[in-house]
């Protein structure tokens, strides 16, 4: 199910498929266990998450409820309280919008619940990135790290034209 993009027609895919199997390969990595072609990979992905997948200690860990996961506030003149509760609010977000985005086989297997309203909200958070993030200047689609490497490199060479980063 696509949420926060378009979409990539057949071809797209197939070409896609086979020239991340060609990069693979560069690696040196054994192309025995690689499916020919991306209908074949399809199905092979298909049957993994249906039959062989395991909902195991590390995955279960993944989508249990927690407290204080991203630690203390990292942004000085941010409260301790008021980055607590938004940052478990991020967590709890994240860990919905992994779930809502696993195949729905493998959802079930693992048994996540996921309603018709779970769907109806991502579908809507998927509408909402598609059409506000694309539109967003670039300087501000980038995460901080990478904002503050384009300052050390650009230090004295950033147009006008761009937002400076604080």
């Amino acid at each position: 199910m696509r949420y926060f993009g378009r979409g990539l027609d057949r071809e797209t895919k197939e070409r896609l498929y086979q020239e991340s199997v060609n990069w693979y390969s560069l690696y040196g990595v054994s192309m025995r266990p690689v499916p020919p072609d991306y209908a074949a990979f399809e199905a092979y992905w298909d049957r993994t998450c249906a039959e062989v997948l395991e909902h195991n200690r590390f995955s279960q860990g993944t989508f249990k409820p927690r407290r204080g996961a991203f630690g203390p506030s990292p942004i000085p003149w941010v409260p301790e309280p008021l980055w607590r509760a938004v940052s478990d609010q991020g967590y709890r977000f994240g860990v919905w919008l992994i779930r809502g985005t696993l195949p729905p086989a493998l959802r079930e297997r693992m048994g996540l619940p996921w309603t018709a309203r779970d769907d109806r909200r991502l579908r809507l958070v998927g509408f909402l990135v598609r059409n506000t993030f694309g539109r967003l200047p670039w300087w501000w689609r980038l995460a901080p790290q990478v904002r503050a490497a384009y300052r050390r490199e650009w230090r004295s060479a950033v147009p006008r034209s761009l937002p400076r980063a604080s």
